[in-house]
């Protein structure tokens, strides 16, 4: 992101407006902050560390060929160039995928993704455009996870870690809302 401090004053301001803001998605958001209605969408140019080539492509993508179904349709949809790591980490780290797997095991799989990346734009920088006998079956990588476990509490914390230094802010809670009913009747000693 070009100023993370704007952005989340902008987006504090925007609060108080009492207008929703939705993070960033792959299947919601555009490049830049768009808006309908009372809802402004977090632009995906504006996570920290992304590639605004990268942004740009994924919306591209998603208005010609429809939202991303799951995370290999979306691997396979974007160019393999524009997915090196630092950009992967900051989609994950984001949120902006969370809709297609679970971010701890994004984050948990981050090698096991670029690797899966890298060998299909191998296979596909292979696979001739046009044919006079027809092409024997290219046989694509298949992409898996590896799970991991973690306490709610745990999700939580690293859902609103990443989100602050990705984001520059929290956007789908407060680390302070677990303790809103202790601040909101607060006890003074007589």
């Amino acid at each position: 992101a070009k100023d993370m401090a704007r952005v989340a004053i902008d987006i504090t301001e925007s609060r108080q407006l009492g207008l929703t803001i939705q993070p960033p998605n792959i299947n919601t958001s555009q490049a830049a902050f768009s808006g309908s209605d009372s809802t402004i969408f977090y632009g995906l140019m504006s996570i920290k560390n992304m590639s605004a080539n990268l942004a740009e492509a994924i919306y591209q993508e998603r208005l010609a060929s429809g939202p991303y179904t799951s995370l290999e349709d979306f691997l396979q949809r974007i160019p393999a160039k524009e997915l090196n790591k630092k950009n992967l980490e900051s989609l994950i780290k984001s949120g902006a995928l969370d809709t297609l797997e679970p971010r701890h095991i994004l984050i948990h799989n981050i090698e096991n993704i670029l690797i899966h990346v890298k060998k299909y734009g191998e296979v596909t920088d292979h696979i001739p455009q046009n044919s006079l006998f027809g092409a024997a079956p290219i046989t694509k990588p298949t992409l898996t996870l590896e799970l991991v476990e973690y306490s709610p509490k745990e999700l939580l914390d690293q859902k609103l870690e990443l989100e602050n230094f990705y984001l520059g802010l929290w956007i789908s809670a407060h680390p302070i809302d677990e303790y809103k009913e202790i601040l909101e009747d607060p006890v003074f000693p007589t």
